[in-house]
């Protein structure tokens, strides 16, 4: 299963594991939606975008930072990002256009993607993955 959530006090830790750096950001950005509504990227998500740009120390800060913008867009916009095309990435920038539906109401409310934990890795067969913990 390449997304899993797992209880951590009064957060929510999730661990992503993906095919490759790109695949890390999208699963990213839907793990974190369906912990906003609750199975909320089950259909597509194409109706309203917002274009993303961000910049990064590295892999870790910059998918953290672009996690928080996205969040940011969200409670702004009230859309739920679920889907992503990307523009542009490497390791220290993404650029890319998120992909939502406007939504209501949210079933949690994240306060903040922390950096406390987080590490993106690749292992030695070029996977990649995360794990990140939501204040909530």
């Amino acid at each position: 299963m390449p997304i899993e959530y797992r209880s951590h006090t009064a957060d929510i830790q999730m661990v992503i594991k993906a095919d490759d750096f790109q695949q890390l950001f999208e699963l990213s950005l839907e793990g974190m939606s369906n912990i906003l509504v609750h199975s909320g990227c089950i259909t597509t998500y194409d109706e309203q975008s917002q274009e993303i740009e961000i910049s990064g120390q590295d892999t870790t800060n910059l998918l953290i930072d672009f996690l928080s913008e996205a969040l940011s867009y969200t409670y702004v916009n009230k859309v739920l990002y679920c889907k992503l095309h990307v523009l542009a990435l490497n390791d220290r920038h993404i650029k890319a256009l998120l992909f939502g539906l406007p939504i209501q109401s949210l079933d949690e409310e994240i306060k903040a993607v922390t950096y406390h934990e987080a590490k993106v890795e690749q292992d030695i067969e070029g996977k990649w993955s995360v794990s990140i913990i939501f204040d909530i």
